[in-house]
């Protein structure tokens, strides 16, 4: 795994909690949007190396969808548990 496949995988463990406390019915929404600055730093990169160095867009690639469903996937699951855990918290 790469630093950033790591890096993606906390982030999401990290953001889930205040999302899916935040945002209880929004979340998939929310945790993509908090996804967003990395998302825009990283597409370019794809496009601009297009054809030329396909290490470089694979690892781009690879590391925007792991992020994405990262964060996504975390905040899901955080909301989840804290249904089980107290559920007028988050049904509120």
């Amino acid at each position: 795994m790469t630093c950033a496949v790591v890096g993606a995988i906390a982030a999401g463990v990290i953001a889930a909690y205040p999302l899916a406390l935040l945002f209880p019915r929004g979340l998939a929404l929310a945790a993509a949007a908090g996804a967003l600055p990395v998302l825009l730093l990283r597409v370019p990169e794809v496009f601009e190396f297009w054809g030329r160095d396909e290490a470089v867009v694979y690892m781009s690639t690879i590391e925007s969808v792991t992020l994405l469903a990262a964060v996504v996937t975390a905040a899901w699951m955080a909301r989840k548990l804290m249904r089980a855990i107290k559920p007028s918290v988050v049904d509120a």
